[in-house]
C-alpha cells in the first residue's frame, strides 16, 4: 500500500509525492500515480481541479478536515462532474465546491460512476464530504442560488453505466 501526499501550499508535481515532505501540488498527479490499495492524503487547501478527475479502482482520497480541503473545478470544466468512481474507491474528509450543472450533457454531478466500470466486492463509499454548488444566476439576496437549473448536482449513482458483470452497482 503506498501513501501519497498532496499540497498545494508546498507541493510540486515534479516531486514524487510519497512523503510529506515532497508532496504533489495536485490531485490530478496523485490519481495519474495511484493504483488499488493506495492512499492519497490531501493537506488543508483550495485545490483547483481540471475535472472530472478519475479515481482507479482501490484508491482512497482522504483530505485533512471536511472544512479546509476544498476542490474546485477550472474555469473551462465547472460543468463537467468531479469525480468519476471505480470499484472500492473511498472519498473523505473534504468539500467538493462551485461547479454547475448541465442539463444537455447531464453533466455536473460531484460523484458518479466511471462508464464501464466493473464494481468487484464494493460499491465506492463517499464520507463525511460535502457538497457545495450554486446556480448561474446568485444575487446577493439569494447568494447560492439553489433552485437555479444549472446549480450542480450531489450524486448521480446509475448502476446502468457499469458493466453488466458488477457485482454491487448501488
Amino acid at each position: 500500500v503506498g501513501i501519497y501526499f498532496v499540497s498545494n501550499n508546498n507541493g510540486a508535481d515534479t516531486n514524487d509525492g510519497n512523503n510529506p515532505g515532497g508532496p504533489f501540488a495536485t490531485l490530478t498527479k496523485a490519481l495519474s500515480v495511484a493504483v488499488d490499495g493506495d492512499l492519497i492524503y490531501m493537506y488543508p487547501g483550495v485545490y483547483q481541479e481540471a475535472f472530472p478527475l478519475v479515481v482507479p479502482k482501490g484508491v482512497t482520497i482522504q483530505g485533512d478536515n471536511i472544512k479546509n480541503v476544498e476542490i474546485i473545478p477550472t474555469s473551462a470544466t465547472q460543468s463537467n462532474d468531479c469525480f468519476k468512481l471505480n470499484s472500492d474507491v473511498t472519498i473523505e474528509n473534504l468539500t467538493v465546491k462551485d461547479f454547475y450543472y448541465d442539463s444537455g450533457n447531464d453533466t455536473g454531478y460531484a460523484f458518479r460512476f466511471r462508464p464501464n466500470a466493473t464494481i468487484t466486492s464494493r460499491s465506492p463509499y463517499i464520507q463525511n464530504v460535502t457538497v457545495s454548488t450554486k446556480g448561474s444566476n446568485a444575487t446577493p439576496s439569494n447568494p447560492l442560488d439553489y433552485a437555479s437549473e444549472d446549480a450542480g448536482r450531489a450524486v448521480k449513482a446509475d448502476g446502468a453505466v457499469v458493466t453488466a458483470n458488477s457485482q454491487e452497482a448501488s
